[in-house]
């Protein structure tokens, strides 16, 4: 050891320390141990106006004198402990840090140095704990660049915490993290890489302080198919700010976790596959049809690629169908099948040979129609023979074009669709999305579950203008 008081400088080459111990207990009333042993001094106005000044003069003799420096060549820890206790939690919460072994080097109180630490431990006796990084705690603006790895924590150590803020007790799984923090000037930088092994909740916990988010729903959206959660939380704050608490900064970036997952669960699957798919939540089909066009089988090929990520998760699906939206298709292809014409949608194209049939069967249907349009193509020969213009072949064209139009437009408003016609649209519709999951992309049959069909559909659901029918899917955890 080198001391010089003219100097105000002092250099270790090593400080060696056996076994070191250090309990932590947070009390009932969320205060520690550690506060209990500082003394508050009370103080009066006077007194601290004589303080204050003292203070100052102080201040300004020191400003003037050398500044105190110190340089610790070398740390060495052996064998060191540490016990945490939380009594504020009901059951109370332990854990501890054991046979700490390591070193810190290079620690200086000059501005610009940066001590590095090697420390390696491991918490409730089996699980590895390894410390590394650059520290300079000595400096007047603290500098800390650590990181942490923390490897196969059992997750029932943590029940405590897990049934007061989840609402859930923790019944098997084992918990990893990765910490890096970064503290320059005040300013906190922390990345939490967080693996959760097999996590599996156990009872219910009754707690006032849990969140009504559905955990569980959570937790299956985060799960692989190893049964491995893996996630970040990135952690910024200010620690001169007098609000600032890490543990809120921690709770509020695992809220916003899980809050973005629920709200937009569909959005949080589709990132597990590659390509533009932020419509998984939703198959559109046609009028009239339970065919999956090219667009909508590529969707589900992507659903289907996540949920086999998220073997916890299943899909339900409703099968949907809607006057507003089928009605006009079927009745017309009712109608191509009642005069065996081949099978197309209304914006196919018919011959005239099968125009005129059309016309024929629409005359057919309403012989008080037919005696109208007799009656009025008396009227207008007779007038013709009054020395009215032929009409030209455009304009006759024009005349059998609306005929045809007026006819079908009568004969499928007169054409019913009954309800169960409508049902049995929509069950096909649902069995061709879950034929297409199971058969062709291959999820699990006990993935995909069929809700009853129904032919009452919200509004939103229908595009008229596009004659096409929404059918949203809901995603559930098991």
């Amino acid at each position: 050891m080198q001391f010089s008081y003219p100097a105000q400088s002092l250099a270790l080459s090593a400080i060696n320390i056996n076994e070191p111990f250090l309990r932590l207990v947070i009390n009932e009333g969320s205060t520690t141990n550690i506060q209990q042993l500082m003394k508050v001094e009370q103080t009066n106005e006077s007194d601290l106006e004589t303080k204050n000044s003292k203070s100052e003069v102080n201040n300004e003799d020191s400003s003037a004198e050398q500044r105190f420096t110190a340089d610790i060549n070398e740390i060495n820890i052996t064998n060191g402990k540490l016990d945490f206790s939380d009594s504020s939690l009901t059951p109370k919460f332990s854990a501890g840090i054991y046979s700490l072994n390591g070193d810190i080097t290079g620690l200086s109180s000059n501005e610009d140095s940066r001590a590095k630490i090697d420390l390696k431990g491991k918490v409730d006796k089996y699980a590895p704990v390894i410390i590394k990084g650059a520290i300079n705690p000595l400096s007047h603006d603290a500098f800390t660049d650590i990181d942490m790895l923390f490897k196969g924590i059992e997750l029932t150590t943590f029940t405590p915490y897990s049934g007061k803020f989840a609402g859930y007790a923790i019944d098997k799984g084992k918990l990893s993290l990765g910490l890096n923090y970064k503290l320059s000037n005040n300013k906190l930088v922390a990345e939490n890489n967080v693996t959760l092994d097999q996590l599996t909740l156990g009872d219910v916990v009754n707690s006032e302080e849990a969140t009504s988010l559905p955990i569980k729903f959570a937790l299956s959206m985060l799960k692989d198919s190893e049964g491995v959660i893996e996630f970040n939380l990135p952690i910024r704050g200010d620690i001169d700010n007098p609000d600032f608490k890490y543990s809120s900064l921690v709770w509020g970036a695992l809220g916003n976790l899980i809050t973005g997952i629920i709200s937009s669960p569909f959005k949080a699957l589709a990132g597990l596959v590659e390509g533009d798919n932020d419509n998984l939540d939703h198959v559109i089909f046609t009028a009239n049809s339970f065919e999956l066009n090219e667009a909508e089988q590529g969707k589900l090929d992507s659903l289907a690629k996540a949920l086999l990520q998220r073997p916890s998760l299943y899909i339900e699906i409703r099968g949907l169908s809607s006057n507003l939206i089928d009605h006009d298709e079927m009745a017309y292809a009712k109608i191509l099948k009642q005069l065996q014409i081949s099978p197309r949608t209304l914006s196919g194209v018919l011959t005239e040979e099968e125009k005129t049939s059309l016309v024929t069967y629409y005359r057919s249907l309403n012989k008080q129609t037919e005696q109208v349009v007799q009656e009025k193509q008396k009227e207008a020969s007779v007038k013709q023979e009054d020395a009215a213009p032929v009409l030209t072949e455009e304009e006759q064209a024009f005349a059998k074009e609306k005929l045809f139009n007026d006819a079908l437009k009568f004969m499928l408003a007169e054409t019913p669709v009954t309800d169960g016609e409508y049902l049995m649209l929509a069950k096909q519709r649902a069995l061709q999305i879950q034929k297409h999951l199971i058969e062709t992309a291959q999820v699990p049959s006990v993935n995909v579950f069929l809700l009853d069909s129904s032919i009452e559909i919200e509004n939103d659901l229908a595009d008229i203008e596009k004659s096409q029918i929404t059918l949203p899917l809901s995603l559930k955890a098991k």
